[in-house]
């Protein structure tokens, strides 16, 4: 981008360049800034430079062909306050007026000219190209304070080098004061927790890890077996509903008793009995009885006659408790999920 967008000759400029028209010398004789920006149309009926202006240094100048190239540099040296650069007047001088604004060029955009405390050092140089001619030749009057020589350039050199040095200090100064802060927001063995997917080391420097990747975490706890120690692992994403293979026996079977309701038995039907007996008959006649009595005996079988069918009775009644309700189980009954409604974030763990 041409800084210097806006160049004009002034009004005063454009008289003096008529009266030089004859094959007098321009002499072109200091150089100032200006720190506000006026319209484009204005430019020409400036007579100074805006809002004062400071003086910067010209250097010797140079052709190349047709062109007249007129180097200028700025220092901040004894600069008290920083200000806006917007214009460079070039002044020159008027054999009638004396010393007029010959030319002014308006930068695009300003640059912040730092203050002699802000930036010690700061230095900034232009080329400046004017058209040459035979008709009007060009004079540049430098003022011998302002020539930068060899040693003036070292010893500018040096301060700016210093400068540097200075920075680069600072820089690592702080980058050391950053770090020890880091150690002690994360120290290593932390946990940092994100919605983002960048390692902490690129924010906070330092070694970090990926950390519990698809796990939950707990809180320890010195009393509890599954969380007495740090980064202790536990659980699991499904579980088994299960008893193993087991048979029930008696002591399994809780207490209890069995009813019966009264109920007959049937009859078998008429049935007789036989009865077997003896008799005795004595000479001369007796009575007949069973066993044996006199110098005989004789045998003889009866049949008990039956009195008909005939039936039993159970009352109703109930069964003695039995059972001892003990504990069991009845094998594997499938798995299920242990999972919670959740949110995955990222984990790390600064191991350096």
């Amino acid at each position: 981008m041409n800084r210097w967008e806006d160049t004009v000759l002034t009004d005063k400029g454009a008289a003096l360049q008529a009266k030089l028209a004859d094959g007098q010398t321009l002499k072109i004789t200091k150089v100032m800034t200006g720190a506000s920006k006026v319209p484009v149309v204005n430019l020409r009926q400036q007579t100074r430079v805006t809002d004062g202006g400071k003086r910067i240094i010209l250097q010797p100048p140079r052709t190349e062909g047709d062109q007249f190239i007129i180097p200028v540099l700025l220092e901040n040296s004894g600069l008290e306050e920083s200000y806006d650069l917007w214009q460079v007047g070039f002044y020159a001088k008027d054999p009638d007026e004396g010393e007029i604004l010959y030319c002014i060029a308006q930068a695009s955009e300003r640059k912040n000219i730092p203050s002699a405390s802000e930036s010690p050092g700061f230095s900034v140089t232009w080329d400046f190209y004017f058209k040459t001619s035979n008709r009007v030749p060009f004079e540049v009057i430098l003022n011998p304070n302002g020539l930068v020589n060899i040693e003036a350039y070292q010893r500018h050199t040096d301060e700016i080098e210093q400068v540097n040095s200075k920075v680069e200090d600072l820089s690592l100064d702080l980058k050391k004061q950053i770090d020890q802060m880091t150690d002690k927001i994360y120290p290593v063995g932390s946990i940092y927790i994100s919605a983002n997917n960048i390692n902490p080391g690129l924010l906070f420097g330092g070694t970090w890890v990926a950390f519990a990747q698809g796990k939950t975490l707990f809180g320890f706890h010195s009393e509890d077996a599954d969380f007495n120690y740090g980064e202790k692992p536990g659980g699991a994403k499904t579980h088994i509903h299960g008893t193993g293979n087991f048979t029930l026996g008696l002591p399994h079977i809780p207490s209890h008793s069995h009813s019966v309701n009264a109920f007959n038995i049937p009859s078998s039907g008429a049935h007789n009995h036989t009865f077997n007996w003896l008799s005795d008959n004595t000479i001369g006649g007796g009575g007949g009885r069973p066993g044996t009595n006199g110098s005989h005996t004789s045998t003889r079988s009866d049949i008990i006659v039956s009195s008909g069918g005939h039936a039993h009775t159970v009352p109703a009644h109930n069964t003695n408790n039995n059972g001892g309700g003990q504990a069991h189980n009845h094998g594997n009954t499938g798995s299920s999920g242990n999972l919670p409604p959740y949110l995955t974030v990222y984990i790390w763990k600064r191991t350096v």
